[in-house]
């Protein structure tokens, strides 16, 4: 009798465990289906809403097709961040550069060095293959100890470099997660971007406001002989994965607005890597009237800038071309 009573006692205790493990099972799934859903709906609708968006994934799909066709060809892919969308009207440079060289663009904002060594690291894996790589990022961005996050992780990184980013980064492992859920996800990689859309969208005077807030002429914290330190070997491995493909690297300095940032750390650190560094406009060349913010160039810089690009690129790829593809061997 006392084990019968046992056994009938611990029916509806295994029954109740039975019916959580469901529930359990049932939010779980709910959960799940919640965050696909969101998933597909961000990648479906973002990139339909958001200009910004729309333009990265065209300017992403043209670099990586960069010298396909011709296996390398005279292709030149120019890569940056906000720098080289306020300072290059770049279909008046792909038309300079014409037919002799195709030049195709990708700029990614708020990117410093660590972001394009690891961008370039997926294009050419992706199969990008231009013959000439120009990198337009000022001085104290090439000695930056930092990456734009989960935006890097999911716009320029590889998911197989999170290891060896979070080693140069010295980053958390929960850091480290967050930079690969941010890979797969581009709900969690484009997160902060979406609330800036809807703040933008909700108060559409806020990128004024917050320009107002943030205007100012900035300068470099970092002096010339610790740019010189601290870029040498990141220009160097730059050039050396671009040598690995068959390209060539070329720097290209912005013009900024105090004339202590025009990149003489840069240019010796450049020098020593084996890599060319362009000045087509000392930084202090322009007046204050020429920045939008005393950074970046407005309408009238750019078209300074522009002109001033043209002939010194120009001359200095077709010199290269002259001198036959040897030349173009880095």
């Amino acid at each position: 009798m006392s084990t019968h009573s046992s056994t009938s006692s611990s029916n509806p205790a295994a029954g109740g465990g039975g019916r959580s493990r469901r529930w359990v099972l049932a939010l779980l799934g709910l959960i799940a289906l919640f965050l696909l859903s969101v998933e597909g709906m961000t990648r479906f609708a973002f990139p339909r809403i958001s200009k910004l968006q729309r333009r990265m994934a065209w300017e992403y799909k043209e670099a990586l097709a960069t010298g396909r066709e011709t296996g390398g060809g005279n292709s030149v892919l120019i890569v940056g961040n906000s720098l080289l969308n306020a300072a290059v009207e770049t279909d008046e440079l792909k038309r300079a550069l014409a037919p002799e060289w195709k030049l195709t663009r990708f700029q990614v904002e708020d990117t410093t060095i660590l972001d394009w060594h690891y961008g370039l690291r997926r294009l050419f894996a992706e199969g990008a293959r231009p013959k000439v790589v120009l990198v337009m990022l000022s001085a104290p961005q090439a000695a930056a100890n930092n990456v734009r996050g989960e935006y890097f992780a999911y716009h320029l990184m590889q998911a197989s470099d999170v290891v060896r980013v979070s080693q140069e980064l010295k980053l958390h492992p929960t850091n480290a997660c967050s930079m690969l859920f941010g890979h797969f996800s581009m709900f969690y990689g484009v997160r902060a971007e979406i609330r800036k859309w809807l703040l933008t969208a909700m108060m559409p005077g806020f990128q004024d406001v917050g320009s107002m807030m943030t205007r100012r002429a900035k300068k470099s914290e970092i002096d010339s002989d610790a740019i010189h330190r601290i870029a040498r070997d990141r220009i160097r491995a730059m050039h050396d994965l671009a040598a690995q493909h068959q390209a060539k690297l070329i720097w290209i300095l912005p013009p900024l607005l105090s004339p202590e940032d025009g990149g003489k750390g840069l240019r010796a650190a450049a020098g020593e890597a084996g890599v060319e560094v362009l000045v087509p406009m000392q930084s202090g060349a322009l007046p204050a009237s020429d920045y939008s913010d005393g950074f970046h160039l407005n309408g009238s810089g750019k078209a300074r800038f522009t002109a001033a690009i043209i002939p010194v690129l120009r001359q200095h790829l077709d010199a290269q071309l002259t001198a036959g593809s040897s030349a173009l061997k880095p």
